[in-house]
Parts: C-alpha cells; structure tokens; sequence
C-alpha cells in the first residue's frame, strides 16, 4: 500500500500543467495571448475598434435581428401575461 506522501505525489506529477518557469523556455516568436501587450491601451481606441466591427454588415444584420426576436418575445410575454407597467399602459390598451 503506497503512502500518502506517494500518493500525493502521483497525483501531483499526473496533473496536466505547466510546469513553474515553462514560460521562461517557450518561442518567443510565437508567445501565447496573455505574454503579448495588449493590442488596444486606450478605451476610445477599443471602443472605436468595437464599433467599428458592430457595424459590418453581417454583425450589424445578425444582432439587430438578434435584438428583433428578444424585443418581439418581450413584448408578447409582458402582454399576455397581463402584467400592469405604466410605461405599457399605452401597449396594453392598443392589443
């Protein structure tokens, strides 16, 4: 029967991580995501780059549509389930 000094050592050796310093010994060429500077240090040059792709036309027609059904399904869930919401007043009273 193996001790618990042995056991523990198994279970250590078997688990799947770097080992301390691996970083030290990776390509720098290719270093993984979170060794390389941030690609944006400002908030406006993020949100420029964030905007810009919300209004490619395939992104911009998929979360609008996206946004259609989650409004539409809102909607129609409020209504029928008879909820009292002064800002529905004027829905509720038109259906």
């Amino acid at each position: 029967m193996a001790t618990a000094e042995e056991e523990y050592a198994a279970i250590v050796s078997s688990a799947k991580r770097p080992v301390a310093g691996q970083s030290l010994t990776n390509d720098p060429e290719s270093p993984a995501l979170y060794e390389r500077p941030p690609e944006f240090t400002s908030v406006h040059a993020a949100s420029e780059y964030m905007f810009g792709k919300f209004i490619e036309p395939d992104t911009y027609v998929s979360t609008m549509k996206a946004i259609n059904i989650y409004i539409v399904g809102s909607t129609i869930i409020i209504i029928k389930s008879g909820l009292n919401l002064p800002f529905l007043n004027s829905i509720n009273n038109k259906v």
